[in-house]
């Protein structure tokens, strides 16, 4: 935008008089005029001046004439819009404020918005946990309930199994029963017929007796074995009622069952045993029979054999002493081990009497053997069993 600077000289033409209009009269009686005023474009408006000399002179004779009028209309339009603007800009501020409030609200609303999003989030998570927590417990729960319904109807089977060796422990019992009797049978025929040597009808009683404590052995253990089973009927209806408690309750069962298989491999060893000891029994009875057939033929042989004893049947590594067989031990053992020992071998467990000199002197000049089980008391000078049951 070019800036035209002008040098405005106003002078007074005396040749000329001022016009009769009012505007002569306000702002003075002579004429304006302008003299060296340079034009604001020489080479571009001296063609349009030449061109249009009429609408210039109007224009200057409109601006020369009509100026205080449009001075005089402006200044109220500058002052309306002076008011104007002042208006706008009071309203712009007050437009301002409440945007700046609007926009804190706002800001307010989304912190807000935020805050609520962030905790429906962190509450719609947890609830997610809670449950997947809730799923897997089901699920684990679920997987218990199934093993311990298997564990149940494995502990039925269990139970039918046990019922089952039950019941072929008594046919075995009732077996060992009617050859106990039959054995009993055979021993009296033979206490008639060998009424003259009772020292071997007296290691027949004694065999007899040993057979009626095996017997009873077997009756005990017969009741354990009644009574673990009832034990384990009633485990078996506590678990059906609790299932909590199954697995603790299935335990003791399978505890007890091994200790019932323990017991029913024990009372069959004893069987085994017992069947083996009658053999030999019978044997022994054949052979004393055969003795005594010869003794009585022949009386002469009457002394033979130690201790005067004409029948030496002990086996070896055996001593007989008197009607009787003795093995000594060159092993320290407690009194169950001894006596388990010797029930494997078909034998009883001695128990020494004071009165027995002849083994006490045996016992003593034996460096390598021991007094089975005993030991001897200080203050009474007794022996005593490793129970503290006295001899």
């Amino acid at each position: 935008m070019a800036v035209v600077y002008a040098d405005l000289r106003f002078a007074r033409s005396p040749a000329q008089e001022p016009p009769t209009t009012d505007l002569s009269q306000i702002y003075g009686e002579w004429e304006v005029t302008y003299e060296n005023v340079k034009p604001l474009r020489e080479q571009g408006e001296r063609r349009e001046d030449s061109s249009t000399p009429v609408l210039r002179r109007w224009l200057h004779r409109f601006s020369a004439v009509h100026s205080p009028y449009v001075t005089v209309c402006l200044m109220p339009i500058c002052l309306v819009l002076l008011g104007a603007t002042i208006r706008l800009s009071v309203d712009l501020s007050q437009m301002s404020h409440l945007h700046e409030e609007i926009a804190g609200q706002f800001e307010k609303l989304q912190e807000d918005h935020r805050a609520l999003n962030a905790t429906l989030l962190d509450t719609i998570l947890q609830k997610e946990q809670d449950l997947q927590g809730k799923e897997e417990m089901l699920i684990k729960t679920r997987a218990e309930l199934e093993k311990t319904q298997n564990l149940l109807g494995t502990s039925r089977g269990s139970n039918t199994d046990m019922n089952q060796r039950l019941e072929a422990t008594v046919r075995q019992r009732n077996q060992l029963q009617s050859d106990l009797r039959d054995c009993q049978m055979d021993l009296q025929r033979k206490m008639v017929e060998l009424g003259e040597t009772s020292g071997q009808r007296t290691s027949c009683q004694n065999e007899l007796n040993s057979c009626r404590w095996d017997q009873g052995t077997i009756n005990n253990h017969y009741r354990q074995s009644q009574s673990s089973v009832a034990d384990k009927s009633k485990q078996l209806n506590t678990a059906q009622g609790n299932l909590a408690k199954a697995q603790w309750e299935l335990q003791n069962v399978k505890n007890n069952l091994k200790e019932t298989e323990r017991n029913l491999d024990e009372i069959r060893r004893s069987d085994a045993q017992k069947g083996k000891n009658l053999l030999a029994l019978q044997q022994q009875w054949s052979e004393v029979q055969q003795c005594v057939s010869v003794s009585c033929k022949n009386p002469s042989n009457a002394e033979i054999g130690p201790y005067n004893d004409p029948f030496n049947y002990c086996p070896d590594v055996w001593q007989q002493i008197g009607d009787q067989c003795y093995y000594f031990s060159n092993e320290s053992k407690y009194r169950l081990a001894s006596e388990i020992f010797c029930r494997g071998t078909g034998a009883v467990l001695a128990k020494i009497e004071e009165s027995d000199d002849i083994l006490k002197e045996m016992i003593t000049k034996s460096s390598r053997s021991y007094w089975i089980g005993l030991k001897k008391v200080e203050h009474s000078n007794l022996f005593h069993w490793s129970d503290n049951s006295k001899q």
